[in-house]
């Protein structure tokens, strides 16, 4: 299976973009995510953290990351959600998120003190009932660094309906 990396081209403007890259698992050796800046990369990690805590149901821990003010709008919803409502979204009665795949499409870092990732993924989620759904899309998620943290003040992105898994498949 191919693996993701990052590779970075300069825009017109000079500004890094950066980008996903599908990739042979000999070729994920090279390193490219090293050549993001320390502040690159610890934006890239905390959005990766908050996708762990999610699959560990770890309410506490996500709450404490997102920004009390916080406001994200999934685009297959009518309206914005609060920070509770996120919270709720990954916890509580949600399905349990059992695996997970990141591919950033973008890191950028503004001034050591904003911060936004785009990326898209792929995951497979546990209803309660029924079999193992694969749910795929794209979050762009904006942080606020305070202190030494990167807090998410925002996201907004749109999931791609969920799908079973094959006749035979492997969640």
């Amino acid at each position: 299976m191919s693996r993701p990396r990052l590779a970075i081209r300069d825009m017109a403007d000079g500004h890094p973009f950066i980008w996903h890259e599908l990739v042979t698992p000999d070729q994920a050796s090279s390193g490219i995510i090293e050549s993001l800046s320390a502040a690159q990369r610890e934006l890239w990690a905390q959005a990766c953290g908050l996708w762990e805590q999610s699959r560990g149901g770890d309410r506490a821990g996500i709450r404490a990351r997102l920004h009390p003010d916080y406001v994200g709008w999934d685009l297959s919803a009518d309206l914005p959600h609060d920070r509770d409502a996120a919270v709720a979204s990954v916890t509580a009665d949600a399905p349990a998120l059992k695996d997970y795949e990141l591919f950033p499409h973008s890191v950028q870092v503004y001034d050591d003190l904003v911060g936004v990732v785009h990326y898209s993924y792929r995951a497979t989620v546990l209803p309660r009932a029924g079999a193992p759904l694969v749910v795929t899309g794209k979050w762009t998620e904006v942080y606020l660094r305070q202190g030494k943290e990167w807090t998410m003040v925002s996201v907004t992105g749109l999931p791609k309906p969920a799908t079973s898994w094959p006749q035979g498949g492997t969640g």
